[in-house]
């Protein structure tokens, strides 16, 4: 079963917050605050939420500046769903939508966790290393 049988509707817009923490925590990613999450995903430049029967399964953003840096993030599919097309379909959807708004020397960053690397080599992402490598700072929720 791919994506084209389940009954998804792709909204551009992010999830609500309490959506985003469960979707962040089904997938075992780094958790975040209510308070960060209530802060941060009304700020995002793009977001994309994949919902079947209104259920947030999926999701991604684009964060940055809107000229010269661009981030994507949380790039996620719950677990029950992986495998069936609905990551690589958000993934195009992201990338249409960047071909049309990022700007001549505008750059597009990710960290490029499994499994998805493939799929962004596919989309034209390139490693960077060994000339750079990612690093971050992690504040923990307390």
């Amino acid at each position: 079963m791919d994506s084209t049988d389940l009954d998804i509707v792709y909204e551009e817009q992010a999830p609500e917050p309490e959506e985003y923490l469960h979707l962040r925590d089904s997938v075992g990613f780094s958790p975040r605050s209510l308070d960060a999450a209530r802060r941060g995903l009304p700020r995002s430049i793009f977001a994309l939420t994949a919902r079947i029967r209104g259920r947030a399964v999926g999701m991604l953003r684009l964060v940055g500046d809107g000229g010269c840096s661009f981030l994507i993030v949380d790039v996620i599919v719950h677990p029950d769903l992986q495998r069936r097309g609905i990551g690589r379909q958000m993934l195009e959807r992201l990338n249409s939508w960047m071909e049309d708004n990022v700007p001549p020397g505008g750059m597009v960053s990710l960290l490029a966790d499994e499994p998805g690397r493939a799929l962004y080599e596919k989309l034209g992402f390139r490693y960077t290393a060994p000339e750079s490598l990612g690093m971050k700072k992690h504040y923990p929720v307390v």
